[in-house]
Parts: structure tokens; sequence; C-alpha cells
């Protein structure tokens, strides 16, 4: 029995041993298994703290890319290219409007804007070519939307009043306003129509208290009814409190960091960026691309990786004085372009997603400095086929973009009145001129054969003044006389105590 029992103590002892042993391994392992995480970690961590700078960039990018690719609600506003927008009226699109338009082909605008590569409408309500009320019947909508489906055109609504409406056009937001949201937006069912990707609730609207209350119920009426539709508010401004020479507001408009106060209504940011054919005191023009870049990286710190949309932007084509008193060149407006397209390209990362330009064509028969097409969309200029180019990677005209030879620009005022100025050849001549509103103007030139008026006299409602446009056509001396009497005939001596205002054009 004792022999028995010693050879069971061996046996146990020689199984603790081996189990010992195998406990030892696997501790052994799974050390070595730790070490070996802990170094490859520490390499990482060496690889990432001294990377190169560019490289840090590069990642930085790429990150901010995926993600604004992954967090949007909405497939539209994240579209795999840029929208190539334009601004156009309503009444601009619906068959048997007075403004309804069809150039020589018999092309209307959806026409047009297919034919230039044009993605996007922003569809504003400013005129009315239909007598009665402001309200287009869901059969309207759905035929104007239809059409620009079939050609590849989405729509962004505005919701905007007719001009001379004081209840909608009033500074401080009221219950008129909603009850519009209701009859234009709600009870037309137009946010049923899969063309339309958004909302855009009010065009640069004051960022009042009152006003930003009445928004938050807009944004609730519009989501009451569209639950997936996003809302966005197109532009702002800020009254400063004071008042211009002629009494009116002073306001400033569109500065990036004011929209923080939107946060909480919009769904993606519909900013305006604008000054691009304001010279500096040198008499040059900004650098566009810097120019809509910067706006962009300064909106992107405010704007919680939201997209954003630049719904306005724009140069004037110096056949009008704009409403901000620009002038410029169809050349000029076509270097804004491929700026703005530039920089929208270069800034995917912070989940800009496009533009639509102001403007697509005149409202009315009056030319408009903004527009890029005019006669009823027969006269196309360079800016369309600049859009037309970065959309379809082709275009009707052969371009080398920056335009190098932009023809001088000049605006004059009252106090220039019998004076004589020396202007180039090819330039564009500007006057704004305050006068009395009791009287009908004309503008006349000695000789039409130095010079074309490219706009006659008109009133400013904006500015409260009067504005005209003389194109220098060839060399030599001319002069201009704007008369208080429409019936006054150019050196009339009759005419003479009717003389407004004065300037002899020396053209070199």
């Amino acid at each position: 029995m004792l022999v028995n029992t010693d050879i069971a103590l061996g046996k146990q002892v020689n199984q603790i041993k081996i189990e010992n042993k195998i406990n030892r391994n696997v501790y052994l392992l799974i050390t070595l298994t730790c070490l070996l995480f802990i170094i490859v970690f520490a390499l990482i961590l060496v690889k990432l703290l001294f990377r190169k700078p560019s490289e840090q960039l590069y990642l930085a990018s790429t990150s901010q890319s995926q993600a604004s690719i992954n967090t949007s609600k909405f497939p539209n506003l994240n579209p795999s290219k840029p929208y190539y927008g334009v601004n156009v009226d309503m009444d601009q699109l619906i068959p048997g409007s007075s403004n309804y338009s069809i150039n020589a082909k018999g092309e209307d605008y959806i026409d047009i804007a297919h034919h230039l590569g044009i993605n996007l409408f922003r569809i504003d309500n400013a005129i009315r070519g239909f007598p009665g009320n402001t309200i287009y019947s869901e059969a309207q909508w759905n035929y104007v939307l239809g059409k620009m489906q079939k050609n590849g055109i989405k729509a962004i609504i505005l919701i905007e009043g007719v001009d001379g409406d004081a209840n909608l056009k009033s500074d401080n937001i009221n219950n008129a306003y909603l009850n519009f949201i209701q009859k234009y937006i709600i009870d037309s069912n137009v946010g049923y129509n899969s063309d339309v990707i958004g909302i855009d609730l009010k065009n640069e609207p004051t960022l009042s208290t009152n006003n930003v209350l009445y928004l938050k119920q807009a944004t609730q009426l519009v989501k009451n009814k569209y639950s997936k539709m996003p809302v966005c508010v197109g532009g702002w401004r800020i009254d400063t409190g004071k008042k211009k020479n002629d009494g009116t507001r002073y306001y400033i408009y569109n500065q990036p960091l004011d929209a923080s106060s939107l946060s909480s209504i919009v769904d993606f940011y519909c900013v305006h960026v604008y000054h691009f054919d304001e010279k500096d005191s040198h008499g040059n023009y900004p650098d566009p691309t810097t120019l809509t870049t910067n706006y962009l990286q300064q909106i992107s710190s405010v704007s919680k990786n939201k997209p954003i949309l630049i719904e306005e932007f724009g140069a004037a084509n110096n056949t009008t004085i704009t409403d901000q008193e620009t002038l410029g060149s169809a050349q000029e407006q076509a270097n804004v372009y491929n700026g703005v397209y530039q920089s929208i390209i270069k800034n995917r990362a912070i989940n800009v997603i496009g533009s639509t330009a102001y403007l697509f064509a005149p409202r009315g028969s009056i030319p408009d400095s903004w527009a890029i097409l005019s006669k009823n969309g027969n006269d196309i200029d360079f800016a369309a086929y600049v859009l037309q180019k970065y959309s379809l990677d082709k275009s009707d005209i052969s371009l080398s973009l920056p335009f190098k030879n932009i023809p001088q620009t000049y605006i004059y005022k009252n106090n220039t009145s019998g004076s004589t100025q020396t202007v180039k050849i090819d330039g564009s001549i500007g006057l704004v001129l305050q006068l009395p509103k009791y009287y009908k103007y004309v503008g006349l030139l000695s000789s039409k054969n130095l010079a074309n008026l490219n706009e006659a006299v008109q009133f400013d409602s904006k500015n409260n003044n009067y504005d005209t446009v003389i194109y220098a056509a060839h060399l030599g001396i001319v002069k201009f006389i704007v008369y208080n009497n429409p019936l006054c005939t150019f050196g009339n001596s009759n005419c003479i105590n009717n003389i407004v205002y004065s300037i002899t054009l020396n053209i070199k």
C-alpha cells in the first residue's frame, strides 16, 4: 500500500509540474503579445506625431470630406458634382405669361438652360405676368417642374411675394408672411414634387429677434407638411440702426458670422456673395477665387458641416448700373464666374454643393447687368459659356480664361456736371444722378456715331437715383446732356433751361 501511494503521489507531482509549465508558457505568450501591441501602437503614434505638414493637411481634408459625404440627411444636398445653377423667376417659365420668352430657335428658358448645362434653378417670384394674385396652381408647378426634371434641372423654391406687397416686403416679418407660405407652398403641394430639393424661406431678411422667431415658425410650417424637405434662408442682413443720406436705413448684408442665429432654423446654408465688380483704390478688381474662398471658409466656421450653396453671386456686364452701383463688363463677369466655380471645386471638402448665379435673364424689357443672357435668350454672354464649360466640360465658344483685356468702366455723379472727362475707347460710362422725381428725363448724345446710349435714363428705386450708361464706340469728343423734358432735342435753344446735367467725353 505504501508503494502504491508513493507512485500516485509522484504522478500527481509530475502533473502539477506540467500544468505549471503550461501556465508559464501561456503567461509568457500573453506578455509578449501585450509588449508587441504596445510597440506597434508606439510606432504608429510616433509616425502620426512626426509626419510632414502636407501629409497632415491631406489626411485632415480627406477625413473632413468623408464626414461631409456621410452625414448629410438629404441626398440631393450632397450631389456627386457641384450644382451649376441660376436664379430665374417662375413667371418666366410658364407659357401664357407676359414674361414667358422664346428665342429665335423656339427655345424657352428651360430649353436654353439645359443646353448650357444648368442643373439647378432657384425659382423666384418677383414679377407677375398674369392678372390677379401671386399664387401658382399645383398644375402650373407640375408643368414647370416636370419639364425641368426631363431636362435634368432641380429646383429650390424661394418664398417671395411680388414687389409692391407692403406686408410681405416689410422689414419686420408678420403673420402675412406665414399666411403666404400656407397658400404658396403648403396648399399648392409643390413640396411633394420630386424635382424640388429645398425651400428657401425668405430672401435676405433682417436678423432681428422678431424675424428669427417667425423664420422658426416658417420652418415648422414647412416641415409639418413636408417632413423630409430641407429648408434654408437666402442670405441675410443686419440693421445697423444708422441711416443713409437719403434717410433710408443702413444695413450690412451677408456677413458670414451673422448666420449663426440661423443654425436652429436651416438644414443647409444659402449664402449670397458679391462685391466682385467693385474696384479697389488702385482701380483693380478683387481676385474672385480668393474672395469666394475666404467667404466659404468663414461660413464653414458656423455651418456645423451642413451643406453650403452659393445661392446668389454675380457681377455686372455693363449694360446697366446695378443696384450696387457697379458697371463691370462682360469679360469681368465671365472672370467672376470662372473664379467662383474654381473656389467651389476647391472647397467641396467643407460641404460646398454648388451655386445658383444671379441672374439668368432680365425680368421684363429693361436690361439687367446681372443677367447672363438677354433679348429673350437670343444673346448669350461669356459668363453663360463659362458655366457651360464647367458643367458639361465643353462650351459653344472657345474660352481662354481668365480674360486679360478688360474694358475700362467709369461712374460719374452730379458733381461732374459741366466737366470734360477723358475715357478709353470701348469703355463704358455710367452716370448715377440725384434728380427731382417730379420730372421725366431724357438723355441725348451730340453724336450717335462716336458713342451709344446702352441704357436710357432710368429711375433706380432701390438707391433712389437715376442711372444711365454710355458706350464709347469711336475716338473723338462727344457731349451728353440730360433734360427734364422728354420733348427736348439736342442743341435746341428753347431747352437750355431744361438742362439738369451735362458732360463732355474725350474718347481716346
